[in-house]
């Protein structure tokens, strides 16, 4: 009795080690690269942009100064422009005096205009727009200026926030909260799944404390000797470990997926989440001109195409989701863990419930796979060598919760090649399953087998 507790409590822990690492690995590893690219980039724009407009309305000295020249400077191989002022004022110098104590000043002439110049930045005005701007300036006339005392070079006319630049914190910030989400998701999960485990942990222990103790260690101790002689590694043969870490629920050992649609998601997921920070950037961008009084219908135009290409993506990623998982899920489960050419085994089909299911097939395949290099090239080549029908059914209805069951029996022939993973030849051995359900496209599902000489 406590042997069964403690293998069910196995089954509950995880379904197979392709679901354990795909589904919590994979996920908890781009959610953390999501945060860490999010945090990185908040960092970099928070003092690269905003604490210097900070530090210029809080710290910088207002002065007198007078206007020597007008101009504007093109941005390079672009037709954008920013205005450009050359000003004559006095500061104080830093950190110097006479002997009197009194300040020494210097005169300075410098071309300025805003924040931007500072950092030669700024290149989003029209040329009509940077001459406009450069109107409300007259020629010997002075005005007031804004410069830091801890360097009177660094001078500006115009002293102003700019959005653009705050509203480009959308996009680390964005980041960071799609990471931290799953993040925390996970951690919960796994930390009720982990207080769930030790619960059912106890009760096992507590019924193995009532049973003969002179029963239960012999068999456990022969499940693990019997689990290490099937582990063998053999030189250029796969290891059947995954196989082994998934037991089954009627029959021994579970089959692990070998086409989990997990991967191809995630790189779409992936590549959706980056074209839509590129999106919030560039409306970052044409917000900030906008509530800035300039507004660029350049930027205006790339963010309707890239918003296309999102929503394009988007529809994509969401009909793969909706074919991964609108299919109730298929399981395999064998009696042999360990196969050799020649072997006979039993195996039984699990097909979940809440489906009209039209057609559906089990095949036992072999593939077989070629590397080879074609002039600077290298070229792969796939061919199934053997193909046998083991379960075929049609027309039938699975309630929902409730799930169809068909258990049959394969020969591995003798004439074939044991599985085999080299850099250049590969030969798999896997149990497909084919079906067609009502209403749904086709799927097609494959579990590994590895066939040992």
């Amino acid at each position: 009795m406590s042997l069964n507790l403690l293998t069910s409590l196995k089954i509950e822990d995880r379904t197979t080690p392709s679901d354990r690492l795909s589904g919590v690995w994979i996920e908890a590893a781009l959610a953390f690269g999501f945060m860490i690219s999010g945090i990185i980039g908040f960092i970099v724009i928070f003092f690269w942009l905003i604490m210097p407009q900070w530090r210029l309305q809080r710290d910088y000295k207002e002065t007198q100064c007078k206007v020597v020249a007008r101009g504007i400077d093109p941005m390079p191989n672009n037709d954008l422009y920013r205005p450009k002022i050359l000003i004559e004022y006095a500061a104080p110098m830093p950190l110097a005096s006479d002997k009197t104590g009194k300040t020494i000043l210097k005169k300075y002439s410098v071309w300025t205009y805003d924040f931007n110049t500072l950092y030669n930045s700024g290149y989003s005005y029209q040329k009509k727009e940077a001459y406009n701007a450069l109107e409300a300036y007259k020629i010997g006339k002075d005005y007031v200026c804004w410069y830091d005392p801890h360097d009177p070079k660094n001078v500006v006319l115009f002293r102003n926030w700019s959005w653009t630049n705050i509203t480009l914190l959308i996009a680390p910030i964005s980041l960071i909260l799609l990471g931290l989400g799953p993040l925390i998701h996970l951690y919960m999960y796994r930390s009720g799944r982990a207080v769930k485990k030790s619960v059912l942990q106890s009760d096992a222990l507590q019924s193995n404390s009532t049973e003969n103790s002179e029963d239960s260690p012999p068999e456990i101790s022969s499940e693990k000797s019997s689990e290490s002689e099937l582990d063998i590694d053999l030189p250029n043969v796969p290891s059947i470990r995954n196989i082994i870490d998934s037991p089954g629920v009627k029959m021994n050992y579970r089959l692990p997926l070998d086409n989990s649609p997990i991967w191809s998601l995630g790189v779409l997921l992936l590549l959706l989440v980056a074209w839509g920070v590129m999106c919030i950037v560039l409306v970052s961008i044409g917000l900030g001109g906008l509530l800035d009084g300039r507004p660029d219908w350049v930027v205006t135009i790339f963010i309707i195409l890239f918003g296309l290409i999102w929503f394009g993506l988007f529809l994509y990623f969401f009909r793969n989701l909706q074919l991964a998982t609108s299919i109730s899920p298929t399981l395999i489960e064998i009696n042999d863990a360990l196969l050799h050419l020649g072997q006979t085994t039993t195996a039984l089909v699990i097909q979940m419930g809440g489906h009209y299911v039209i057609t559906l097939d089990v095949n036992l395949i072999c593939e077989e796979e070629a590397a080879f290099s074609y002039g600077t090239d290298i070229r792969r080549e796939k061919r199934v060598v053997y193909r046998s029908n083991l379960v075929s059914e049609k027309d039938f209805n699975i309630v929902a919760n409730e799930q169809f069951e068909k258990s049959f029996e394969f020969t591995i022939p003798e004439d074939r090649m044991h599985s085999f993973d080299s850099p250049h030849n590969r030969i798999a051995w896997r149990l497909e399953v084919c079906g067609e359900v009502k209403n749904l496209p086709p799927f097609t599902r494959s579990y590994v087998l590895v066939v040992k000489p």
